[in-house]
């Protein structure tokens, strides 16, 4: 968010979205680029990590990326 509102402050038009929808192809995210219409845009995917204390056991773990299937 720092670097967001550097950009800004700069006079460098960005707009952040928060969307759901992940799993699918991030279809939330693709379609706020699309009405937005960016020069560029960034998707980011956060996961909760499974294997700390108290953690729903999953096949994620902190660190080791994309589960493979």
């Amino acid at each position: 968010m720092h670097a967001f509102r550097e950009l800004a402050q700069l006079g460098r038009y960005v707009s952040v979205v928060f969307t759901a929808q992940n799993a699918p192809g991030a279809r939330a995210a693709q379609a706020a680029a699309f009405a937005l219409e960016p020069d560029l845009a960034i998707v980011v995917d956060g996961v909760p990590a499974s294997d700390v204390p108290g953690g729903k056991r999953t096949a994620l773990k902190l660190g080791a990326g994309r589960p493979s299937r």
